[in-house]
This record gives C-alpha cells, sequence and structure tokens, in this order.
C-alpha cells in the first residue's frame, strides 16, 4: 500500500500543495514550525479520517478558512482509489472514495498508516491509558468487530457509570442488567487483547534484537483483575459478572465502574525485568519501536499488504545506529520522514527516494 499523490488545501498552515511521492522514502525536511507534522498530520487523515492528535477535525482548518481539503490516490492491491476528505469549519465532513460518498468507518478499514512520534516512544513508561489506546488502535485495524465490540462496550460503561452516579431508586436491578452486557463485550475484548499480544510475542524478540543489535529478552504479559482470576479465557464472561458484583459496594461508593478493560494495562520486560520501572531509556524506546513494527508485520499478515509508515521528527530521538536498523527494517514499506536537515538522505540510494522541502506551509520537491 502507498500514497501516490496528494493535493493539500487550508489543512492546518498547508495550502495549495500538490505532490507526486515515491514509492519507498520520502524526506520532508525544513526548520520546526514550518508544517512538517501538519502535512504527516494530513497523510494519515488521508488513510484513516483521524488524526493522531486533535479529536475535533473543525481545529484541522485553517483558523481563516472555512473548510480545508484533502485529496489522495492511495494505490493497494493493484487498484488505485482517488480519496477526497473536505472538513467545513460548520461541522460537516464528506468523504468520497472514487467520487461516491463513503462513511468514515470504510475508509479506516479500508487503508491504512501507522504513524511513529516522539509521544510513542514512552509508551513503555507513561500509564496505562497510551497502552490500552495502542492496543485498541492496533487490533482495530485488522478486525472491524473488535472496534464495533469496544464502541459498545464504552457505550454501556457510561450508562452503567451514570445508575451509579445517580443511584435512583431501582438503580441495583438496572445494574444487574447492564452488567450482562458489559460482561459479554468485555470478555470478547479481553480475549482479542491477549490474542494480539500472543502474536505480537512471536516476533517482537527478531525485530527487538534487529533494532537493538543486541540480544536482550523482551516478553509481554497482559494485566487484567478478571484474567488473575481466571486463566481460562472461555469462562472470562462469567468471571467479568462476578467481578462486577464483587465491587458493587465501592463502585456504588465511588460512583463509578472501579473494574473492567477500561482499566486494564499490559507491561514489557527485558531480561526478566520490568522495563517501564528498571529499562533504560534506550531500551524502553527501542521496546516501544518493537511493538510499533510489530504493529506493521501483523497488519500485513491479516491483510496481505503493508501500512503506510509515518515517522514524525521520531529518528531524533533515536542514536544512529538505531537509526540505520529502524529504517533497513522498512525498506518494503512506503515510509515519510520528518526531520530539521535533508541528512537522513545519505541511507538511501538516490533511486530509493524522493526529498522535498518545506517552509511556511509550502512544500517544494528538492532536486538530489
Amino acid at each position: 500500500m502507498y500514497i501516490q499523490e496528494v493535493f493539500i488545501k487550508h489543512f492546518r498552515n498547508l495550502s495549495d500543495i500538490d505532490l507526486l511521492f515515491h514509492r519507498q522514502y520520502n524526506i520532508i525536511h525544513g526548520q520546526n514550525a514550518q508544517g512538517k507534522t501538519n502535512l504527516v498530520e494530513a497523510l494519515y487523515y488521508l488513510s484513516c479520517a483521524k488524526s493522531h492528535r486533535e479529536n475535533a477535525f473543525v481545529n484541522l482548518i485553517h483558523y481563516e478558512k472555512e473548510f480545508a481539503l484533502i485529496r489522495g490516490v492511495i494505490h493497494k492491491h493493484n487498484i488505485n482509489s482517488k480519496i477526497e476528505i473536505l472538513l467545513e469549519k460548520n461541522g460537516k465532513r464528506k468523504i468520497k472514495i472514487d467520487e461516491n460518498n463513503t462513511p468514515a468507518s470504510m475508509l479506516y478499514d479500508e487503508f491504512a498508516a501507522v504513524i511513529f512520534y516522539p509521544d510513542d516512544l514512552r509508551i513503555i513508561k507513561d500509564g496505562p491509558e497510551k497502552r490500552r489506546r495502542y492496543l485498541d488502535v492496533s487490533i482495530s485495524k485488522i478486525n472491524k468487530n473488535y472496534k464495533k465490540a469496544l464502541r459498545e462496550y464504552y457505550r454501556l460503561l457510561k450508562h452503567r457509570n451514570y445508575l451509579l452516579l445517580e443511584q435512583k431508586k431501582g438503580y441495583e436491578e438496572l445494574l444487574e442488567i447492564f452488567d450482562e452486557q458489559v460482561a459479554l463485550f468485555g470478555a470478547y475484548i479481553t480475549k482479542k487483547r491477549v490474542q494480539y499480544l500472543a502474536e505480537i510475542q512471536q516476533n517482537i524478540q527478531k525485530t527487538h534484537n534487529e533494532i537493538a543489535g543486541g540480544n536482550e529478552q523482551i516478553s509481554i504479559r497482559y494485566q487484567s483483575a478478571v484474567l488473575e482470576k481466571n486463566t481460562n479465557t472461555e469462562e472470562l464472561e462469567q468471571c467479568y459478572k462476578m467481578l462486577l458484583k464483587e465491587h458493587f459496594k465501592e463502585d456504588s461508593y465511588r460512583k463509578i465502574t472501579t473494574q473492567g478493560i477500561h482499566k486494564d494495562d499490559f507491561h514489557v520486560f527485558i531480561n526478566g525485568r520490568f522495563a517501564k520501572q528498571f529499562g533504560s531509556q534506550g531500551q524502553q524506546k527501542t521496546a516501544a519501536i518493537a511493538l510499533k513494527l510489530s504493529e506493521i508485520e501483523l497488519y500485513e499478515a491479516h491483510n496481505g499488504t503493508r501500512p503506510i509508515v509515518l515517522l514524525d521528527d521520531v529518528l531524533s530521538e533515536l542514536d544512529e545506529q538505531r537509526q540505520k536498523r529502524l529504517l533497513q527494517m522498512l525498506y518494503k514499506t512506503q515510509v515519510f520522514i520528518t526531520a530539521t536537515a535533508d541528512e537522513v538522505k545519505k541511507e538511501f540510494h538516490k533511486t530509493e527516494y524522493a526529498l522535498f522541502h518545506i517552509q511556511e506551509g509550502k512544500v517544494s520537491q528538492t532536486v538530489r
């Protein structure tokens, strides 16, 4: 999968950008605050109708304009798809694939990009919310049912928390009804998370060694109150019901659901030691990159194509050897790389990359 071309107008500080891309490496260089990240964000949005740093799409529109437009061609399985996304200040969003109106969910399911940015390098040492989000986004890209289940779980959770907050007459009986469904979807999500991490575990060791250039042992362990009580995933639903029932008094006192997949986490261990607590900064970064690269491998295994990869200011966070190894591992993938200078081009043969310079939101292709 790769982006052939893109046209961008009024997306953040970008306007009237019309570019053709290389099928392998695309280097976007320029000084800070010129729009490099905005361009990467626009390309990510083209692939999945989502931003990696902004929830409200109206905020992606240039503050002086009434709309933003991203139009591009994505090649997948020998087919070119023309995609057009129009964002309007009035809150309307229109998405078309090959001139046909398309829901955002279809675009998300059809195409994929994996984005690396500095915050990702903290996935190991940050809190569980970041790791849960990593899991949910990664699994949703290869499993449509997971995304639906996740949406339904949080809808039910919202209603359950409302009952706990109001505690009106008869709320206990209503909670029992909600708990049936919360347990059903919670058990499904737990199973899929455990399965996904098991798939990652199969190749993360090799990936980690290639990046680090060593032989450290890396392992992943999912943490869930349900699994602590029961290792049989076939009985998770019943276990979930019991867990919610056991914590009814605490939930009623705190007026919120204290147990469930929204509280789960996973931990990474290097040489048997808890990486979050005992790993060096270099080890934590390497483990985070290995996780993201495993996401690429699993997407290809499930979909028969590699996703587009966006490296936004990540290389500057790594030493030179890790930079080289990371780029070498992405050789079969279309990659977009942002950097303050064009020095990264020295890692490639001239036929492997295209070079772009950005200044004040204007992008020009640089003669190599």
